[in-house]
C-alpha cells in the first residue's frame, strides 16, 4: 500500500513520529511537510503549500492509497485544493497530536477559529486517531458544548458520527538508541494485574475491521526481552556487555541521584511547581544532580528564558547539564539520570517520559492527564502523585531512590509497547483495514478499535456513563477496560499553546 504522510509541523516530536513510522512501516510511506513554525498560520494557511507538495509528490510517485495527515492543518481545505490529483477513493486518516478545542490557554486567548478548523477536518476524515484516551476523552466531552455554542444548530447532527471516527493510537517512539535496562525478573515474569486475563475471546472480532496483530507483536517483544535479559545476565559478568543493570549499578555506587526535567520552560508544564520542589530538596540538605533538557523557550518568551536562567544560577552546584541538546547529547545525559519528573498541567501523551522511563529513570508524575495510561497500574502508587504533593514526594524519592528502583523493576521494559518495533505493525494493520473497507464500498460507519487499554476511571469525577459501550473485543494482549469507562469511543493527543511548541 502507498501512504502519503502530510505533516504541517515537520519539526521535533512531529518529525520523529513521521520519520519513525515511515522507517518502520511495511508500506511505502512518503512524507511531505512544512517547517515547524507559525502554528496559527500552518493551521489556517498550510493547506495551500501542502496541496502543491502533494501534487509534486504524486507526479513523481503516483497516487497514494491513503493520506495520513497530522492535525495541524485544515484537512477539508487541503482535500479541496488537492482533489484533482487524488484518487476519489483515497482514504483520509487524521492523527491528532494535539487539539485546539481542548488546549489550555490563558483567559481571553481561546481561538474559536482554530478549534473550528479541527472540527471541520474531523468531518472530512474517514478516521481520526488520538494519541491517548485522555486526549480523546477531553475532545469527546468538549465537542457537544462547543458545537452548541455556534450560531446555529446545523452541525449538531454530525457530533455522534464524528465521535464515532475517534480511536486511540499512541505515538510510536524510537527507543532503538536507548540501551536496554536489565531487570530481573523480566516483564514476562511479573505478576501484575494489567497482564491478567489476556485470552478473552481474541479470535472474535465481532466484525471489527482491525486484527489481533498487536497482540502477537506485544508477545514477540516480551519474548525477545526475556531472551535478551537472559543473554545479558550470562554475558555481562564476563565482558561487561549487554543491557545496563541500573538497579544494581546505582545502588553499588555513591552516585548522587540525578533529576531530569525534559520539558519546555512554559506555563503549561508548571516550572514554578518544579522550582518549589527543588527548594524543598535544598532546604532538606539533600544532594542531587539536575539535568534541564527541555527545548529553549520560543522566540520572544523572555520571561521564560529569564526564569530558567535564574534556576540555573540558584542551583549551579547541582546542575549536571542544561540546554536544548541534540539527540546524541540528550541520550548521553539521559543515561546519567535517575528520576524523571513532570508537573504538567497539560499533557496529551509524554514522549520524553516514555524515553526516560525506558532508559531506567524512575518517574514522578501527576496522577492525571495521560500519565496513568503510560504507567501500568501496578506501579501507580509508587510513581504517581496527587495534587499538592509533588515537593514532598520528590524529597521522599531522593531519600529512597534505591527502594523506588526496586519497586519499579519491569517498568522500563513496559515502555517497549510504545516502540516503533511494536507500534508500526499496529498502524499498518489499522490503515490496511480502512483502505480495504473503502475499496469494498462498505458503509462509512465503522466500529472503532483501539490497541491500547483505556485508563482507570478518571479521578476528576467526570461522568462518562452516558456514552455507548464499546463494540467488539479489545485485543487479548491488553486488559479489558473498566466497566465504568466505555473506552472504545474515547482517546486523545499532546502539545500546543498561545505560543506553541509542538
Amino acid at each position: 500500500m502507498k501512504i502519503l504522510l502530510v505533516e504541517p509541523w515537520l519539526t521535533g516530536s512531529h518529525q520523529a513520529w513521521a520519520e519513525g513510522y515511515a522507517a518502520q512501516s511495511r508500506h511505502d510511506v512518503g512524507i511531505v511537510g512544512l517547517p515547524g513554525e507559525l502554528w496559527r498560520w500552518r493551521l489556517r494557511g498550510g493547506a495551500v503549500p501542502l496541496a502543491d507538495q502533494i501534487t509534486t509528490w504524486i507526479d513523481i510517485h503516483g497516487q497514494p492509497d491513503l493520506l495520513l495527515v497530522s492535525g495541524l492543518v485544515d484537512v477539508a481545505e487541503l482535500l479541496g485544493l488537492a482533489r484533482r490529483n487524488l484518487p476519489p477513493d483515497a482514504a483520509v486518516v487524521i492523527y491528532q497530536h494535539e487539539s485546539q478545542l481542548v488546549y489550555p490557554v490563558a483567559e481571553g486567548n481561546y481561538d474559536t477559529g482554530a478549534a473550528l478548523r479541527n472540527w471541520v477536518s474531523w468531518c472530512a476524515a474517514d478516521l481520526v486517531l488520538f494519541n491517548s484516551y485522555h486526549h480523546m476523552r477531553s475532545v469527546s466531552e468538549a465537542l457537544p458544548g462547543f458545537i452548541a455554542a455556534q450560531p446555529d444548530d446545523t452541525h449538531e447532527p454530525m457530533i455522534d458520527p464524528v465521535i464515532g471516527k475517534f480511536e486511540v493510537f499512541p505515538v510510536g517512539v524510537d527507543l532503538s538508541a536507548i540501551p536496554e535496562v536489565l531487570a530481573v525478573p523480566t516483564l514476562n515474569d511479573l505478576n501484575h494485574p494489567s497482564r491478567e486475563n489476556f485470552d478473552t475471546g481474541s479470535n472474535n472480532n465481532n466484525g471489527n475491521e482491525s486484527t489481533n496483530d498487536h497482540e502477537s507483536a506485544i508477545a514477540e517483544a516480551d519474548s525477545a526481552q526475556t531472551a535478551t535479559d537472559e543473554s545479558a545476565t550470562d554475558q555481562s559478568g564476563l565482558n561487561g556487555s549487554g543491557p545496563i543493570d541500573r538497579q544494581r549499578a546505582i545502588s553499588q555506587s555513591d552516585h548522587r541521584p540525578v533529576i531530569l526535567w525534559p520539558h519546555r520552560w512554559e506555563r503549561d508544564k508548571d516550572p514554578e511547581a518544579f522550582l518549589g520542589a527543588l527548594r524543598k530538596l535544598k532546604d532538606a540538605g539533600l544532594d542531587f544532580g539536575l539535568v534541564l533538557a527541555g527545548q529553549d523557550p520560543p522566540s520572544g518568551s523572555a520571561i521564560a528564558e529569564n526564569e530558567r536562567q535564574a534556576v540555573e544560577a540558584e542551583f549551579a552546584d547541582h546542575i549536571v547539564a542544561s540546554g536544548d541538546f541534540d539527540r546524541a547529547e540528550y541520550l548521553n545525559y539521559l543515561a546519567e539520570c535517575d528520576i524523571v519528573v513532570s508537573c504538567a498541567r497539560h499533557e496529551f501523551f509524554g514522549i520524553a517520559v516514555v524515553e526516560a522511563v525506558a532508559s531506567g529513570c524512575v518517574p514522578l508524575l501527576p496522577n492525571s492527564l495521560s500519565y496513568p495510561e503510560l504507567i501500568r497500574p501496578p506501579w501507580h502508587s509508587s510513581v504517581l502523585y496527587e495534587p499538592g504533593t509533588f515537593g514532598t514526594r520528590l524529597v521522599d524519592a531522593i531519600k529512597r531512590i534505591d527502594d523506588l528502583k526496586a519497586e519499579t523493576i519491569g517498568l522500563a521494559q513496559s515502555m517497549q509497547r510504545y516502540s516503533w518495533a511494536t507500534m508500526a505493525e499496529t498502524y499498518d494493520n489499522r490503515l490496511d483495514a480502512v483502505v480495504a473497507r473503502l475499496q469494498a464500498a462498505e458503509p462509512s460507519e465503522h466500529k472503532p478499535f483501539s490497541p491500547m487499554p483505556p485508563p482507570p476511571e478518571p479521578s476528576d469525577g467526570n461522568d462518562l456513563s452516558s456514552l455507548p459501550p464499546p463494540e467488539g473485543e479489545l485485543l487479548s494482549s491488553m486488559p479489558p477496560p473498566p466497566e465504568a469507562l466505555p473506552g472504545e469511543r474515547y482517546q486523545e493527543s499532546s502539545e500546543a499553546e498561545s505560543v506553541r511548541i509542538f
